[in-house]
C-alpha cells in the first residue's frame, strides 16, 4: 500500500470516460510501519488539504489520505474549501453560503442545494473530516461503501446513533409501502372499533 499524502484537486484528473486518475506521487511513501522514513515532521504538504495530524507534525496514515478525500468531496459538493484556515472549524456542507452560480452548476438553486446536502451527506462528509483519525471511517473502502449506500437510498452508518433514523429512512425510501400499511392498520383499527361498538349495543339490547 502507498500513502499519497497530497490528494487535492490539482492531483486528480478525470478522463473522458469518467475514470478518475490520481497523479503526482512525488511525496508518496510505501506503507511500511518498519520504515523510519515513512514520514518526517517537515514533510512537504499542501496545508489547505493536509489532514489535521499532518499539520500537527504527526505520522500520517491511511486515515490522512481519507481525510484529504473527504476534503475533496466537500469541495466537489459545495464549491468551497472545507477548511478555510488551520484553526477554523469545518462547517457542515449544507450550512455553506452557496453562490448562485455554484448551485446553478449543480442544477439547483442555493436553497435546494442546501436541502440536498442536509442529513446523510452532511453526516458522511463530516465523519470523513473528523479531527481524530480513529473517529473517521476505518478505510477508504468503508468511506466508498457509505457513499454507495447513500446513492442507493439505504441508511448510512454515520447516522446510526441517531434515534429513529433507520425507521425514518425506511419510511422515506418505501413511501408507498408504508402508506398502504398505514391505511391497512387504520382500517383494521376502525373495523375493530365498529365491532366492539356493535357488540356493546347488542349486549345492551339483550
Amino acid at each position: 500500500s502507498i500513502l499519497h499524502r497530497d490528494t487535492k484537486p490539482g492531483n486528480d484528473l478525470v478522463t473522458a470516460e469518467g475514470q478518475l486518475k490520481l497523479i503526482d506521487f512525488g511525496i508518496a511513501k510505501a506503507l511500511d510501519v518498519t520504515d523510519s522514513d515513512l514520514t518526517q515532521d517537515a514533510a512537504p504538504m499542501t496545508p489547505r488539504y493536509a489532514a489535521p495530524e499532518q499539520l500537527r507534525g504527526e505520522r500520517p496514515t491511511t486515515a490522512s489520505d481519507q481525510w484529504q478525500l473527504g476534503a475533496l468531496a466537500y469541495e466537489v459538493l459545495t464549491g468551497q474549501i472545507a477548511r478555510q484556515s488551520a484553526d477554523a472549524p469545518i462547517v457542515a456542507p449544507s450550512r455553506c453560503r452557496f453562490a448562485p452560480d455554484v448551485a446553478a452548476a449543480r442544477g439547483l438553486d442555493p436553497a435546494a442545494l442546501s436541502r440536498r446536502l442536509r442529513g446523510d451527506l452532511d453526516a458522511i462528509i463530516m465523519k470523513a473530516l473528523r479531527n481524530a483519525p480513529l473517529d473517521r471511517y476505518a478505510g477508504v473502502a468503508e468511506f466508498a461503501a457509505e457513499l454507495r449506500d447513500w446513492l442507493a437510498g439505504r441508511p448510512v452508518a454515520a447516522r446510526a446513533s441517531e434515534r429513529w433514523y433507520a425507521l425514518r429512512k425506511f419510511a422515506a425510501t418505501h413511501r408507498w409501502a408504508v402508506g398502504f400499511a398505514t391505511l391497512a392498520l387504520l382500517a383494521l383499527i376502525a373495523a375493530t372499533a365498529v365491532s366492539i361498538t356493535a357488540e356493546r349495543h347488542a349486549r345492551e339490547e339483550a
